[in-house]
């Protein structure tokens, strides 16, 4: 008895070793370092932003000086409609028809709407992708006597964004703010819960938050500073849990039994906010210290001041981009509008595809680093490939499953890349990759891997297969269509042939 107890000890033990360098590789993920910046510094970003925001309020004014804005009544009665979110604002409610996202005005807020209109903020920022292309359409319904119509843009919301991302689309949002403020307007909901990405491009989505500027409305910087701030603050001390969870999410119902406020700062929040303190008083300057104080002491949120406080770690990564080889994957290109290429080894392949048609095309990576480097050459370069930071595996509910499905999936090196991680088994990672396809994958894998095939032939129909040495490596490369969409094409044949 004294032996199994003892043994017990030492298992207990054990575990208790293990935590502890699990939390010590955990601390490894920091990426927070020094900030040095000087005021000249500071004076550069300024200047940068205030060119911007001159562009854009002399696009504006210029919009209202060149057009006779006149609004016309809708004749078009629709019905049958499905809203996207039971919450409204004071503008109305978002819903689809036909495909095509609209936005109800409410009867009560049309002449509001018609003075806003007017000033020609919405039109020009659409231009200018701070807001979805709007116009108003020719449709009206029982309910709302105005409906918008929304030009659909690639939707990549916060939770699967890196630390570049949240730092441009609050910079984003600071820009859009103050361009606002010039017009009497402000944003009422400027979180970062009503912005996505199109494609490397932060779009605030929600134009119900653009309300007149007046105190009642003053929770702006709050919005942004707990749903955004605070998250790069987590991401900088290597914090993986709190740095993806977003506030006010609808997805995560809990927060709405109890609705929480954006300036209730939860432990979470003081903890992080004075270790970000107690580290800037040794490695940063003394004007980097004062900009803590200014944005998260007294909520002064400015594009410079989030520029310049927000640096990490960098580490170097090379993104290599090769050829396509003539492939039933290039044919495919005809039939599809959206690709996804999964992990960095498929970032080479999509990047060429991209040259070949302009399709929404999108990466997923799940790792930090991979994300902010490929999101940074993306933007840099104006590419049109979107980053999204996301984990295949754990695609567990619609929305996110949603958000990812494409009509082409790519994914190279597929059983080393993706199945390594935590020993995934074939039979959950082709479910998943059929999960996310709607039409087409195309694989890569080294050797022959029968276990994969026999998985893979489950759920897809291979339709071409090769060869290719890659120095000492075999690798064999899988075009395939899912066996579902195959099969609805041969019914559709079929129909086809006996009509003749």
């Amino acid at each position: 008895m004294n032996n199994a107890m003892y043994e017990d000890e030492i298992k207990i033990l054990k575990n208790i070793f293990r935590r502890r360098i699990r939390h010590y590789q955990r601390s490894k993920n920091r990426i927070i370092i020094g900030n040095h910046s000087k005021y000249k510094d500071l004076k550069q970003r300024k200047d940068y932003y205030c060119s911007i925001k001159n562009e854009l309020i002399d696009a504006i004014n210029c919009f209202r000086a060149n057009n006779e804005i006149i609004i016309d009544k809708p004749f078009m009665h629709i019905d049958n409609i499905s809203f996207l979110s039971n919450n409204g604002d004071w503008l109305g409610k978002v819903f689809i028809y036909n495909g095509q996202i609209l936005r109800g005005i409410n009867a009560e807020s049309v002449d509001k709407f018609f003075e806003l209109w007017k000033t020609g903020i919405i039109q020009t920022l659409g231009n200018y992708g701070f807001f979805p292309q709007t116009t108003i359409s020719d449709y009206y319904t029982d309910n709302y006597p105005i409906v918008l119509q929304h030009k659909a843009i690639s939707k990549n919301t916060s939770k699967t964004w890196c630390f570049e991302m949240i730092k441009d689309a609050c910079i984003q949002a600071c820009l859009l703010r103050d361009v606002l403020e010039v017009f009497g307007y402000t944003l009422y909901d400027g979180h970062l819960n009503n912005m996505v990405f199109n494609r490397n491009t932060p779009v605030f989505i929600d134009i119900g938050s653009v309300v007149k500027n007046d105190s009642d409305r003053d929770g702006f910087s709050w919005e942004l500073a707990f749903s955004g701030l605070y998250r790069m603050i987590f991401y900088l001390f290597g914090n993986n849990m709190l740095k993806h969870i977003q506030v006010y999410d609808e997805a995560n119902n809990s927060i709405w039994i109890k609705p929480w406020n954006y300036d209730n700062a939860l432990e979470e929040h003081y903890y992080f906010l004075k270790k970000y303190k107690a580290y800037g008083i040794i490695h940063n300057s003394i004007l980097v210290n004062y900009l803590i104080f200014k944005v998260f002491d007294c909520y002064d949120l400015r594009p410079e001041y989030i520029d310049l406080l927000f640096t990490y770690k960098q580490t170097h990564i090379d993104l290599y981009v090769g050829d396509v080889e003539n492939s039933d994957i290039v044919l495919a290109l005809k039939d599809v509008q959206d690709v996804l290429g999964i992990n960095i080894d498929s970032y080479y392949l999509i990047k060429k595809l991209a040259e070949i048609k302009d399709c929404n095309y999108r990466l997923i990576v799940d790792d930090d680093y991979i994300a902010n480097t490929v999101y940074k050459r993306e933007k840099e370069c104006k590419g049109t490939i979107g980053v999204f930071l996301h984990n295949i595996m754990y695609s567990a509910d619609d929305v996110s499953i949603q958000n990812i499905r494409s009509d082409l999936v790519i994914v190279e090196n597929v059983t080393s890349n993706v199945t390594g991680f935590h020993s995934f088994k074939y039979d959950a990672l082709v479910s998943n990759l059929a999960m996310i396809s709607k039409k087409y994958l195309y694989v890569s894998i080294e050797g022959e891997d029968k276990e994969f095939l026999r998985e893979l032939t489950d759920r897809f129909v291979i339709k071409e297969e090769r060869y290719n040495n890659v120095g000492s490596i075999n690798k064999k490369y899988i075009f395939c269509i899912l066996k579902e969409r195959e099969n609805e094409k041969r019914n559709t044949d079929k129909k086809i042939w006996k009509s003749t």
